[in-house]
């Protein structure tokens, strides 16, 4: 399911199947992890 909060400011996915190619990054100085929408986590060290 979907839908927008916060007056449209924000999107919400409950689902991963909806959007299979769906992925995002997180970092800081020390590491960098890229996740996908199928959690599968490839850590960069």
């Amino acid at each position: 399911m979907t839908n927008y909060i916060e007056a449209g400011a924000r999107f919400s996915l409950d689902s991963p199947t909806l959007v299979p190619n769906s992925a995002g990054y997180l970092w800081n100085k020390h590491m960098m992890i890229h996740m996908n929408c199928q959690a599968t986590l490839s850590p960069n060290i």
